[in-house]
């Protein structure tokens, strides 16, 4: 997992949206917005799934990065 969160994280910088997410997240939460929370949650995991599936497809020679052994 630590791999393929690599390749769609660290091959891709993306803190200022993350942080948007994060910061949608919890202000749904505080206010008990259960279908904003589920849907940025949503949202998040697609996002993810495809920069994992991107990376993957885009970097096919995993030795040139710096993914750490598990």
């Amino acid at each position: 997992m630590t791999r393929l969160l690599h390749l769609g994280f660290v091959l891709r910088e993306r803190p200022e949206e993350l942080n948007r997410e994060n910061d949608g997240l919890i202000e749904a939460l505080l206010k008990n917005d259960k279908a904003r929370a589920r849907d940025i949650t949503v949202a998040h995991i697609n996002t993810v799934r495809t920069l994992v599936i991107d990376g993957i497809i885009w970097h096919t020679n995993p030795s040139n990065t710096k993914i750490p052994p598990i």
